[in-house]
């Protein structure tokens, strides 16, 4: 019957499970790991990549450099490596990710970071779809953990000590730090890096950035609903926030 066809430039996709146990994804993005050939294949790319990740923690000032024998809390680091689509091309991103299950002070660190409960989402598309006027949009904050709170900012919001966090670089990546300008004299061999802010991997990351968020939307007016405090409105802005996702 007329409907039930795909049109020209159409295709129509039917999934078969072999079990209802199966699992599968949720949301599906347009993203995939790279293997260790991919890796081979492409070292100029991965390179550049690496040196672009590393340029933006140093834009967004998530660390210095500190010697390694002051370093009394140590972890390693890691790279996600992933082909992302941008502007219709694949291409690499080198992803910096401390391994946070080193961090010996884990266990006392408060990690909550609100995010708003399904009742404020399905209030937030109810509301838009009850007024015709109205847009709904969504926000998704670029690089979010790496702009949050500072060490410093994050003592002062909450009357915590100060943490010292330290971190070395992943094999190779001290040579392409060094070939930035102003960090020439950084020496794997001495030096280590102290993260100035939860960088990704921290288990306080999601807390610095909800808290730093959250004093931004202040300023412009909204106000914490009384039953969940990640539902923010004012007059003509309704919104529900999910760590760095933002409905509004």
């Amino acid at each position: 019957e007329k409907g039930q066809w795909p049109d020209a430039g159409e295709v129509a996709t039917l999934r078969v499970y072999v079990t209802k146990e199966i699992k599968r994804s949720v949301v599906v993005k347009a993203d995939d790991t790279l293997n260790k050939r991919d890796l081979q294949q492409h070292p100029k790319e991965v390179a550049q990549a690496t040196k672009d990740e590393i340029l933006i923690w140093i834009r967004n000032n998530c660390f210095e450099i500190a010697n390694l024998k002051d370093a009394n809390n140590l972890m390693t680091s890691r790279y996600v490596a992933k082909w992302k689509q941008a502007n219709g091309k694949w291409v690499i991103r080198m992803r910096l990710c401390l391994r946070g299950f080193q961090d010996v002070e884990s266990f006392d660190v408060e990690t909550f970071a609100g995010t708003a409960n399904r009742r404020s989402q399905r209030l937030l598309a109810s509301e838009a779809a009850c007024h015709a006027d109205w847009i709904i949009a969504s926000l998704d904050v670029d690089k979010a953990f790496l702009t949050g709170f500072t060490y410093d900012e994050l003592s002062q919001a909450t009357g915590e000590p100060k943490r010292n966090v330290y971190f070395t670089l992943p094999l190779g990546s001290a040579q392409v730090l060094r070939s930035i300008p102003g960090w020439g004299s950084f020496d794997e061999s001495k030096h280590c890096l102290t993260c100035t802010k939860p960088g990704i991997g921290t288990k306080d990351a999601p807390r610095a950035f909800s808290l730093k968020l959250r004093g931004t939307t202040r300023s412009f007016g909204l106000r914490s609903l009384s039953y969940d405090a990640e539902m923010e409105t004012k007059a003509d802005l309704r919104t529900a926030k999910h760590v760095d996702d933002v409905n509004m």
